[in-house]
């Protein structure tokens, strides 16, 4: 599920937007995890690594077509369901996020993709032309 559906779901929007006459972009929000061990989570890192090759190969190709700019961002430490498990070896990191306030919850995420798209915010950067997807740490990238 984590590397199958935002594939899925952004090839459908790569061809619904395929002749649109505007500006595009595909945003998929990413982990930390597809580079960083996180004993318990396999199958999760690996799925987020595998989003995050798609991401670079499909920006890729999108770059030599002049087509959307395709984007993964890591929104930093979010609450998830499976960080609470007491068998998560990693799980103090996630109490200590809350504790200091750094744990961005799943909504928060989402606001911060959406204050990212919009025009003249501080958050926006220029992509650079020719690289292919680009992968974003807690910084949203937009053109």
């Amino acid at each position: 599920m984590n590397s199958a559906s935002p594939q899925a779901l952004g090839q459908m929007l790569l061809a619904a937007a395929n002749d649109v006459d505007a500006r595009r972009h595909l945003v998929i929000l990413t982990s930390g995890s597809a580079s960083s061990v996180y004993p318990g989570w396999a199958s999760y890192g690996a799925g987020k690594a595998a989003v995050n090759k798609w991401v670079r190969d499909v920006g890729a190709d999108q770059s030599e077509r002049g087509g959307v700019q395709v984007l993964a961002v890591t929104p930093g430490t979010v609450e998830l369901r499976n960080a609470s498990d007491d068998d998560f070896p990693k799980r103090q990191k996630f109490i200590d996020a809350e504790e200091s306030g750094k744990l961005t919850h799943p909504g928060g995420a989402g606001a911060q993709v959406v204050e990212g798209a919009r025009p003249g915010s501080r958050q926006r950067q220029r992509p650079r032309p020719g690289r292919g997807g680009r992968l974003v740490r807690r910084r949203l990238a937009f053109s």
